[in-house]
């Protein structure tokens, strides 16, 4: 399983969008909905998929020329604590350097601090509540 660009519009970003809606919104009663997409086509998105189906994505949006914040980062649970979103994460970073970003931030939920944590990212100021739970804000430099 190796990591991919995902082209938005295409059928494996309908894949990446539908494990998003299962993996970080139905668990909170939330969805995502179509204007919550349409800034998507500017972005960048990542994923990895295990034959033909999805095992993990992630999505990266451009905030200044220097500077991209990782979003909606998901694993479907038969792939989680394999690697897989470890590799998925290296893969982006390595993919936004070439793109001319050199620091990333990320809202990390709580119970994913430690994940992120391991992969070099430093938290950046206290907790608080986004889309109902505790989140951490959380920074790497990309050198």
């Amino acid at each position: 399983m190796e990591p991919e660009v995902i082209q938005h519009g295409s059928e494996k970003y309908a894949q990446a969008c539908e494990l998003r809606e299962i993996i970080l919104r139905k668990p909170l009663k939330l969805r995502l909905l179509d204007e919550d997409l349409r800034s998507e086509s500017e972005y960048h998105h990542y994923g990895i998929w295990d034959g033909e189906m999805i095992a993990a994505c992630l999505v990266a949006v451009p905030h200044t020329d220097a500077l991209v914040q990782i979003r909606q980062m998901a694993v479907a649970e038969c792939h989680q604590s394999k690697g897989i979103g470890k590799n998925l994460i290296q893969f982006a970073e390595q993919e936004l350097r070439t793109k001319g970003f050199t620091q990333v931030f990320l809202h990390a939920r709580k119970e994913a601090v430690l994940f992120y944590r391991k992969l070099g990212y430093q938290s950046a100021g206290s907790e608080f509540i986004e889309i109902s739970i505790p989140h951490l804000k959380m920074e790497k430099n990309l050198p």
